[in-house]
């Protein structure tokens, strides 16, 4: 049974980038068709992969509506979180080259947090 579900898109609320992510998400469910109808917006056609659960069938239009709000929430959080991204990055590529990790100011330490376990527990140094 082959299942074929076709549905508009408005790119002024789903950017083509939010649209090309959910396509690619359901690559391993559905062949993707994607073309642009006469008033701007783009259609979606998806056909179910003979070897998807007929159930899964049933909702695959739901589900890619589902998975492109996905993508257009990461997409506006992305640029948020670019500095967090990039720190996480250079620290697992410093340590995977076997350098140091910057240490900035530790000694400032305004949280109170900057002992070794012996200084904050007791204990005997060795």
């Amino acid at each position: 049974m082959e299942r074929t579900v076709s549905f508009p898109v408005d790119p002024a609320i789903y950017p083509l980038e939010t649209l090309l992510g959910a396509s690619y998400v359901f690559l391993d469910r559905a062949f993707v068709f994607l073309e642009t109808a006469s008033d701007q917006r783009i259609l979606v056609h998806l056909t179910a992969r003979p070897d998807l659960p007929a159930t899964a069938k049933e909702t695959l239009e739901g589900d890619f509506q589902a998975e492109l709000l996905s993508q257009a929430y990461r997409a506006l959080l992305a640029p948020r979180f670019q500095a967090v991204r990039e720190a996480v990055l250079e620290a697992a590529l410093r340590g995977a080259a076997g350098g140091e990790l910057p240490v900035e100011n530790w000694e400032a330490d305004p949280l109170g947090i900057a002992m070794s376990w012996e200084d904050k527990y007791g204990g005997d140094k060795r």
